[in-house]
């Protein structure tokens, strides 16, 4: 894929591989870059334009997928983390949690 001149939409931009796809991103000058966050006051790298999105909300996505209809890259980063393993839980809500994200 071609970086240089792509629009691009990274989310889970809050933290994380998000937060670095960012800055990653803004090197190959992208034409635009575009950052999906629930807090999207986080997000604070020059030359990206902050998103709210909570990819579990669908109006949220319905509005980014109308402010962002430029996208031609989806690095789709959102998740979560949980303090047990999902091997060692007690129920499956964590998993399940995690693959709806």
């Amino acid at each position: 894929m071609q970086v240089r001149g792509s629009s691009v939409l990274a989310t889970g931009a809050n933290r994380g591989i998000g937060k670095a796809l960012q800055k990653l991103f803004s090197r190959p000058e992208p034409a635009k870059i575009y950052a999906g966050a629930r807090d999207p006051a986080h997000v604070t790298t020059h030359a990206v334009t902050p998103i709210a999105l909570d990819i579990t909300n669908v109006d949220q996505v319905a509005r980014a997928a109308q402010q962002c209809s430029d996208v031609n890259l989806l690095i789709n980063d959102a998740g979560i983390g949980t303090a047990t393993p999902f091997i060692a839980a007690p129920d499956l809500r964590d998993f399940k949690a995690a693959m709806d994200i």
